[in-house]
């Protein structure tokens, strides 16, 4: 029983991890394990490949919403901060953020992105505009998101540039604090110096 499974799943999720691919629901959970557990004809659902909003809500319930996102990693990451740089739906990262505004301005503790909020972090994955502004919602609330510098003096608006992201992108950034575009790194750099290259 329980006892069996314990010691056999470590050795049945290597061996599948090591020949399943995950290109179907199915996949995602190992053939071996499946078979472990008895569940091997089992017809998974829909949901299974579905986008991770309805988690996301239902983890978010409105007496722990603000709570659970206020909860920061050994490298001072909130699920705004993974969301940022995980998730491409817009949906996704305004149910974050929405529970917790407070989280754009927080900074991680990542040596080399010592301060990078959410919305450095986006835009190290060269953004759709749509999640940008997802990210910048309540930036009128919050303008200075868009000053913060990492160790370098690099602002989001610096990354996107250096990265050449899409033009509407880099239209959002800069519609959401203007006075990013003429903000310098410790190089002296605007983002328009790093984007010209």
């Amino acid at each position: 029983g329980l006892v069996r499974w314990f010691y056999a799943w470590p050795a049945a999720a290597a061996a599948a991890a090591a020949t399943s691919s995950a290109s179907t629901p199915s996949a995602r959970v190992p053939a071996a394990l499946l078979r472990l557990w008895g569940l091997a004809s089992w017809s998974w659902p829909a949901c299974a490949s579905s986008s991770p909003l309805p988690v996301v809500r239902a983890l978010l319930h409105r007496w722990v919403g603000a709570s659970a996102c206020q909860v920061q990693d050994n490298q001072g990451h909130t699920p705004l901060h993974w969301v940022a740089v995980k998730s491409s739906d817009p949906e996704v990262v305004r149910a974050v953020r929405n529970a917790y505004p407070a989280a754009a301005t927080l900074g991680c503790k990542v040596e080399g992105r010592d301060g990078a909020t959410p919305l450095h972090l986006a835009c190290t994955r060269r953004p759709e505009a749509a999640l940008l502004e997802a990210l910048l919602e309540e930036e009128s609330e919050h303008p200075a998101t868009m000053l913060t510098d990492m160790p370098r003096g690099y602002t989001p608006l610096h990354l996107a540039a250096a990265l050449h992201c899409d033009a509407d992108a880099l239209r959002v950034l800069a519609a959401a604090n203007p006075a990013a575009c003429l903000v310098r790194s410790v190089e002296g750099h605007t983002p328009l110096h790093v984007g010209a290259v």
